[in-house]
């Protein structure tokens, strides 16, 4: 399982909202995080294969009109305490 760390920035586009529960709809979010520094907000998503994050990003996340720019990073889990 492939899990990716996405950095969303924002532009002023964004929901004025508190209430991001419509992220449920999007199944490989698996929890967000609203963020400080240099970008806005963290999603957290869970993928079978880095090419499904890909089309995440590519056609789900940047579809979005508020969505200024996306930084991604990896992980592949080799070892957990709950496995062993």
């Amino acid at each position: 399982m492939w899990q990716a760390q996405v950095w969303v920035k924002w532009n002023e586009k964004v929901p004025k909202t508190k209430d991001w529960s419509w992220l449920k709809e999007w199944t490989e979010v698996s929890g967000a995080w609203s963020v400080m520094g240099d970008w806005d907000m963290l999603l957290i998503v869970n993928a079978k294969t880095p090419q499904d994050v890909e089309d995440f990003i590519w056609n789900k996340l940047r579809k979005k009109d508020w969505v200024a720019n996306t930084h991604t990073t990896w992980a592949n889990q080799v070892w957990s305490a709950k496995a062993a």
